[in-house]
């Protein structure tokens, strides 16, 4: 499967990057249902977790991609490279650890 990060929307590079996460998320929320537990531990997640952060940091010259884990995510977000960006924060009740990623 290849995810082709769509284009930029009225020069909106916000737009365009809310509608490629939410594509990244629908293809991982679709393999996720088409792959069967044997298939488990091979390798697949990571492999379009490589995809999505080369695409999703492309267009940023920086580099960087930061998101708002929230606490119980933290370990996941460790585990693909991210390091925190801050303290612990809350906002509505929800608290979260802002964290970021650079992609050379």
């Amino acid at each position: 499967m290849t995810i082709e990060p769509p284009a930029y929307a009225n020069g909106s590079m916000a737009g365009a990057m809310s509608r490629m996460i939410l594509t990244v998320m629908a293809a991982m929320a679709q393999l996720e249902r088409e792959i069967m537990l044997e298939r488990q531990r091979e390798g697949i997640a990571r492999r379009l977790w490589d995809q999505a952060l080369k695409d999703l940091c492309a267009p940023n010259a920086e580099g960087v991609l930061t998101v708002n884990s929230s606490l119980a995510a933290v370990p996941v977000y460790q585990a693909f490279g991210f390091v925190p960006a801050g303290p612990i924060q809350s906002a509505h009740g929800i608290s979260f650890l802002p964290m970021h990623i650079r992609h050379s």
